[in-house]
């Protein structure tokens, strides 16, 4: 008995010795390269469009000073207030971004849509940003980097994983896959996003804590 174990022993490294010295496992991982990437390419574009649209977002902004004045009210706000006031105010706001996803991913065209509203949020923090750097220069962007950007890349990963489940679904449904166990796993993995959007927001909320005051008391004064 120990004899045939070590023979079959000696036979799979004698497999594995063979296979390194063809290269077999490289085309191997070649082939599965190719066959995995028309599924990542239109989510690499979808990467691609975020940015487009936030840099859009960015160069389409003009010069507004009301902005000014409604970041200044902002963050005394945010600093003033109670911390859950301000918290569940963001956070409501995001969240019903989310459910709009959530609800288009269990639709049979959502797959289509939903993409476009994760684009309209990055054209709208680019317009953002643009409006801070063209109301208060360099440090109007710095601003931008240091209250809203840390929280914005958490959110921006949130969104894309959301958008990423939600065409699945709805692609699945739209094929005609089984609904009750597609549709539990979707949900469970919104729940995930729904935390990640959480930090995202609590993340924002801390960097103005942080920075919010030192920041009106040297550009607001």
């Amino acid at each position: 008995h120990r004899m045939i174990e070590r023979v079959r022993w000696y036979t799979k490294k004698g497999e594995r010795d063979m296979l390194k010295i063809t290269g077999y496992h490289t085309f191997e991982k070649g082939k599965k390269l190719k066959e995995t990437w028309p599924k990542m390419a239109p989510y690499i574009l979808l990467f691609i469009a975020y940015i487009a649209m936030f840099w859009g977002g960015c160069l389409s902004s003009q010069k507004d000073a009301a902005l000014q004045t409604q970041l200044q009210t902002t963050l005394q706000l945010r600093l003033s207030d109670p911390f859950w006031q301000g918290f569940v105010f963001l956070f409501a706001s995001v969240f019903l971004c989310q459910l709009l996803c959530y609800l288009l991913g269990l639709s049979l065209w959502g797959w289509l849509i939903v993409p476009v509203v994760v684009l309209f949020r990055a054209y709208g923090a680019g317009l953002i940003a643009g409006n801070l750097y063209d109301n208060c220069g360099f440090a109007g962007a710095f601003c931008f980097l240091l209250l809203f950007f840390p929280g914005l890349v958490v959110e921006t990963i949130a969104f894309f994983l959301q958008t990423i489940q939600s065409v699945h679904c709805s692609y699945s449904l739209m094929r005609g896959k089984e609904r009750l166990p597609l549709i539990h796993r979707y949900s469970n993995r919104t729940l995930l996003v729904t935390l990640l959007l959480l930090i995202s927001v609590l993340v924002q909320f801390s960097g103005t804590a942080l920075f919010g005051g030192w920041f009106l008391s040297n550009f607001f004064a």
